[in-house]
């Protein structure tokens, strides 16, 4: 499972053998990307932070907390069209090529977990940092283990007033948004955690 949340509960279930095993990146998928494939190069919204997901109910309070701050979210993704306040903030579905464009010309990213799933990290925690983006992640175990603690390749937040305030901090310093970028792709490039080192683990769990 991707999350330790639900491991006690598939032992409950009677699950002889639970282990652990997050999310990853394509190396195929998500790197750097220099120009469009096309040679068409997407234009890149004017913006601040980019998230792309869905518009769930735990996640509209921080959007939320942005747009009243004066920070211009850039929305992709599930339902944003169908919430007045965010509604012009969205710009629909975004392909991997194209988010592999933006990630890396954008100011920042943002990084929210899924509650509904319990999770603690998702599989933007790794494409992101994988394609060249800065991030600004929500504080959680996982992504501590992942990104060292705050300020070392992410800034962290809690709380939506948290949010803003890093992000501001962010949008202030390109040099720092450089510098976060670069070492929190490094970690993840450097670590095992492609898919296929995924798949690897799960191949040697079943030895």
């Amino acid at each position: 499972s991707p999350r330790h949340a639900n491991l006690g509960d598939l032992r409950n279930l009677g699950c002889e053998r639970v282990s652990y095993l997050p999310f990853g990146y394509s190396e195929s998928s998500h790197f750097v990307a220099a120009d469009s494939p096309s040679g068409k190069s997407p234009t890149v919204p004017a913006g601040d932070v980019l998230f792309a997901g869905g518009a769930d109910a735990d996640r509209l309070e921080y959007i939320r907390a942005l747009i009243d701050a004066g920070i211009r979210p850039i929305l992709f993704g599930n339902s944003w069209n169908r919430i007045p306040w965010a509604a012009p903030f969205y710009h629909g579905f975004i392909s991997i090529e194209d988010q592999r464009y933006l990630v890396s010309r954008v100011p920042s990213c943002l990084v929210l977990v899924r509650r509904a799933n319990r999770d603690g990290h998702s599989m933007r925690s790794y494409e992101i940092p994988a394609m060249g983006g800065c991030m600004i992640t929500e504080d959680t175990p996982d992504h501590r283990s992942m990104f060292g603690e705050d300020g070392v390749s992410t800034r962290y937040f809690t709380t939506t007033d948290e949010l803003v305030i890093q992000t501001r901090r962010l949008l202030d310093n390109p040099a720092l948004r450089v510098e976060l970028a670069a070492e929190s792709r490094r970690r993840i490039t450097a670590g095992r955690n492609r898919y296929a080192d995924r798949l690897e683990s799960m191949l040697a769990s079943g030895d």
